[in-house]
């Protein structure tokens, strides 16, 4: 149970042997109501326009001003629709044996989660004569900006999840010679997600609102796949090989009023190759993998699109942003289908040298050439993700990436003292990204009404490097009673392209400060992670502010008896109740991090 959301969680589980046969199962119930956030958390958007465009700011001022004006006089204290519940249940039976094992598990998740931020891409259609005005919702008593929902004050905005998944995985001892054994698995996951509009309890229901309020239905998306694959164990005294083969097929679908992608399925074949080995002064690891894939689907065309804005933006984006979103609802125009169908062979290779020096120390060196194919949403995405507040588009013609990577680590332990030291560098080649429009180009978009009002952001693609480090170091010391150990960690990765300017959402540089104490079954850790600005930003991204996180945890085991035991925590997060965003979010400013956060975990086990 905890405090910043009036939350709680129960979980059980279970394991025996019965008749032979391995049983497992276990279920697990959460439930937490909107979190509560620092005063002052939500970023209003006129509080981030000064960098807008003067221009800009006019309209944008004169257009909502009248909305604005007493927003700001009250903070609610918590981030709207930032509830969470859901249920898990696993279930899990194999037999085991000299000749290897079999095994057979169903786990089934479900969830409802309220979406603390939905783009305003609806009350602004240029062709929906029923939100035109723009005063549908300017009586509303509560503004979007409170709860970071865009134009959708007066309404719950929710989604629905459910995963369940089959694994079947065995092993058969072989012991030939030549083959050991043979590892095989079969996964099938279906996966849904129904995103929904709700009135929220107490709001105007008719009235006001009338004919004129937008009633969106459900938006469905899944994601149905099936894995196949084996691994053939080729060990033997000398050395260590293995040679895996692995065969997927997945179909993904958008259904609904905001579906942003039409329905795509790939095919993936690998096959890989892995050789471990130790010589007299070095140890040698070696893998490569080689992946043919298919991808097909389509991308929706409208006939306004090329009428209305086809020539003004044709030298900018091409076709890929052809859907005006406007049309999405309007009946009269027909969806003309572009269809696609792509097949990617890429292969990867990764080494890594290690050496022991002395008892202490252990170097590795590590270098690897590794190809990611594009996405279906990369490649294929045409529509409104409201819960970035931007219309996304993808692009066919994307290559792969390609990444040359380098990673020297330092590894030190003695006397209690203990360290660890890692640079890496990463050059890609054809790195995808999904870079926003400018504000010039959001200014244009928003009076010809092309996309909702919606930011355009487009997945591009070139190259990139990345360099970075990890750190820790700490020692340990021991007391009258206990031991107390103290550390310090330090990590920072820095992106540019290859112009010069930064790579979009990079996590900014951090320290993390922490004391553990341990004596007999208790164990308490205070720790401070101290995240640092980052103003590292590509085009049109904002800068984010530095935080502190400090965190305390106290735990305490008592033993009833052989294999009978309680746990106790106490705990507490953000106990500096300091305002926090993620960087690399797209909604940082509309969806800051949980304020202070204190709780209680019990667990009990025999």
């Amino acid at each position: 149970a905890q405090t910043v959301n009036d939350g709680d969680s129960h979980d059980f589980s279970y394991q025996n042997n019965l008749g032979g046969l391995n049983i497992s199962l276990a279920y697990k119930d959460s439930q937490f109501d909107n979190y509560e956030i620092p005063e002052g958390a939500i970023m209003h958007e006129e509080d981030h326009d000064e960098d807008h465009d003067e221009d800009h700011d006019e309209d944008h001022d004169e257009d909502h001003d009248e909305d604005h004006e007493d927003d700001h006089d009250e903070e609610l204290g918590y981030l709207s629709n930032s509830d969470t519940g859901s249920t898990a249940q696993r279930f899990g039976i194999s037999k085991t044996g000299d000749w290897g094992f079999f095994g057979l598990s169903f786990s089934d998740t479900e969830s409802v989660y309220g979406i603390p931020y939905h783009g305003d891409g609806h009350d602004d259609h240029a062709d929906d004569d029923d939100h035109a005005d723009g005063d549908d919702h300017a009586d509303g008593d509560d503004h979007a900006d409170e709860g970071g929902h865009g134009g959708h004050e007066g309404e719950r905005i929710f989604a629905k999840t459910d995963s369940s998944v089959i694994n079947l995985e065995g092993s058969y001892a072989v012991g030939n010679g030549w083959l050991t054994k043979i590892d095989y698995h079969f996964r099938d996951s279906d996966y849904s997600h129904t995103e929904q509009h709700a009135e929220e309890e107490g709001h105007d229901e008719g009235g006001e609102h009338g004919d004129g309020h937008h009633e969106e239905g459900p938006t469905i998306f899944t994601n149905d796949a099936r894995e196949y694959g084996a691994v053939f164990d080729l060990s033997n005294d000398s050395l260590s090989q293995k040679v895996a083969i692995k065969f997927v097929d997945e179909d993904v679908s958008v259904i609904g009023d905001e579906a942003f992608i039409n329905p795509t399925q790939s095919e993936e074949l690998s096959f890989g190759y892995y050789l471990s080995k130790e010589f007299d002064s070095f140890h040698l690891d070696f893998g490569i993998r080689h992946d043919q894939m298919s991808k097909n689907g389509s991308i929706s065309h409208h006939e306004d699109d090329h009428d209305d804005h086809g020539d003004d933006h044709g030298d900018d984006h091409g076709d890929d942003h052809g859907d005006d979103h406007g049309d999405d609802h309007d009946d009269d125009h027909e969806a003309e289908l572009e269809y696609f169908d792509r097949d990617i062979n890429n292969t990867s290779y990764a080494l890594t040298l290690s050496k022991e020096i002395n008892d202490s120390l252990k170097v590795s060196l590590g270098l690897a050439t590794v190809e990611r194919a594009p996405t279906a949403v990369e490649l294929l995405m045409n529509g409104a993700h409201l819960a970035t507040g931007r219309f996304e588009v993808g692009d066919f013609n994307l290559k792969s990436e390609k990444a040359n990577n380098t990673d020297l680590t330092f590894n030190y332990s003695n006397d209690g003292f203990f360290a660890a030291l890692t640079f890496f560098q990463n050059d890609v080649d054809n790195y995808i990204y999904l870079m926003d429009e400018s504000e010039e180009e959001h200014a244009d978009h928003e009076e010809e009404e092309h996309h909702g009002g919606l930011i355009l952001a487009n997945y591009l693609q070139q190259d990139a490097e990345f360099d970075g480090y990890e750190l820790e170091m700490g020692k340990t010391f021991d007391l009258a009673r206990g031991s107390l150990t103290l550390s310090f960690a330090r990590d920072a990765i820095s992106g540019k392209f290859s112009d010069g300017s930064y790579v979009p959402r990079i996590t900014p540089e951090r320290d993390i400060y922490k004391a553990s104490y341990v004596e007999d079954e208790l164990k308490v850790t205070l720790s401070l992670k101290d995240v640092s600005a980052q103003n590292d930003t590509a085009t049109e991204e904002t800068t984010t502010d530095g935080y502190q996180m400090l965190n305390l945890n106290l735990s305490k085991t008592v033993e009833f008896s052989k294999g009978n035991k309680l746990i106790l925590s106490v705990f507490g997060k953000n106990l500096l109740d300091e305002v926090a965003r993620n960087h690399s979010s797209f909604v940082k400013n509309e969806v800051p991090l949980a304020g202070r956060n204190l709780g209680i975990r019990a667990s009990y086990s025999f």
